[in-house]
């Protein structure tokens, strides 16, 4: 059974506004176990009698938002209980427990998803459209730091005003540039998050120019400290091409290592599901030590130019070696280059860049190893050329693609 303290927490952030989408999918997969019924049950009562817990969530949000989100949510609790329904001709045994908890839980999950669908202004098309890469089926988000999240179109002009009126930044289609004449004393962060299929530009009050690859977030302050170091946190891809201050270094958190420099340009990647998180060195020097600990000379490593140096998430140790640079950055001009590296690690970069789920029954294909690079190709051209060399079947159904063998 989970924690209560953990499902209290969960409750908190859910009333806050601060669930991370894994929370949230935590948070629904506990509401929908009737083991947790009594919990469940407490937290509604604490919970749900408060008005704040409503004025919070739909603040700022009109009318139409509001009956979209409720027919879509409604429509989702109503799959449930016909599956909960289901369940019950099969296992007589937990018809009880599931009836009594039904209620609960699908009042839970209706503002769990209120708070969601809310919180990144985005309603899922119920008709998801073919794979392909025009389509926009996620929305480039900015998260301000009184907490307001707004979409960013990547056309089109807008201005970022701060919580005084000042102008912070200023968006010319997928470019978002921060100006250097905030002159607030205050360090305040905003957040940038691309989703799936997209990149975006991003420039820094410094001056530092950041390319964001699919599937990335960075966290950054409007504007740095006179003192001290200039610190962003990454989730993802990025390419930095950091403006000079030999006064300030320039760090790069990865929530694992930092990788410090005062002038350069570089590539990091540390997506979740990686083995390793590279930083590739284009021009310049970077130290790069594990966070929080770069007095230790025996954990930091001092790169050079046309070298990787790649920290192991299992083995908490770095290697480096020397590379060739532009496999590492040539995402940034929309080209795919692999260099010898396995088919399961090309499934999520083709992932990431057509925003589409593959999954592989063929594992035999995982394990195979490849240098090939794309340009212009779609998804299916792209699965053709592998298909060629590795024989195998795959199907295409709405934003899903399933690879099975020969």
């Amino acid at each position: 059974m989970t924690d209560k303290k953990y499902i209290d927490n969960l409750f908190n952030k859910l009333v806050n506004n601060q669930l991370t989408e894994e929370e949230y999918n935590t948070l629904i997969n506990i509401v929908k176990r009737a083991d947790h019924q009594e919990e469940i049950q407490q937290f509604l009562g604490e919970y749900l009698k408060s008005e704040r817990v409503l004025k919070n969530i739909t603040s700022k949000r009109n009318e139409g938002d509001v009956e979209k989100l409720f027919s879509r949510v409604i429509d989702s609790i109503e799959e449930e209980k016909n599956v909960s329904q289901s369940k019950k001709r099969k296992f007589r045994l937990e018809r009880n427990t599931t009836h009594k908890f039904y209620r609960a839980a699908a009042i839970l999950i209706l503002l769990v998803g209120l708070f969601y669908f809310f919180k990144n202004d985005f309603f899922p098309s119920p008709n998801p459209a073919v794979v392909n890469t025009t389509k926009d089926v996620e929305n480039i988000t900015l998260k301000l730091a009184n907490g307001e999240v707004k979409v960013i179109p990547q056309s089109g002009k807008k201005e970022i005003l701060g919580e005084k009126g000042s102008l912070v930044a200023e968006q010319n289609g997928s470019r978002l540039s921060y100006t250097s004449k905030n002159k607030s004393s205050e360090v305040l962060y905003n957040e940038l998050s691309i989703p799936y299929g997209k990149q975006f530009d991003l420039v820094l009050a410094d001056g530092t120019q950041v390319t964001l690859n699919a599937g990335s977030s960075i966290k950054y302050p409007t504007q740095f400290a006179k003192a001290g170091n200039r610190k962003v946190f990454l989730k993802g891809e990025a390419y930095f091409d950091v403006a000079k201050d030999k006064v300030r270094p320039f760090v790069v958190n990865t929530g694992v290592i930092d990788v410090e420099v005062l002038g350069t340009q570089f590539n990091v990647s540390h997506y979740p599901e990686d083995a390793h998180i590279n930083t590739v060195l284009v021009e310049g020097s970077v130290k790069i030590y594990e966070e929080n600990n770069k007095e230790d000379e025996t954990s930091s490593r001092l790169l050079t130019p046309g070298h990787k140096a790649a920290w192991s998430n299992e083995k908490k140790e770095m290697t480096v070696e020397k590379v060739d640079v532009s496999a590492y950055i040539a995402w940034k001009e929309g080209i795919m280059k692999f260099d010898n590296i396995s088919f399961r690690d090309i499934r999520k970069k083709l992932e990431r860049h057509f925003n589409v789920e593959i999954e592989n029954e063929y594992h035999f294909l995982d394990k195979q190893f490849y240098t090939a690079t794309f340009k212009e190709e779609s998804i299916e051209e792209i699965l053709n050329a592998f298909r060629e060399d590795t024989p195998f079947k795959y199907e295409i159904s709405e934003n899903k693609i399933v690879i099975t063998s020969n």
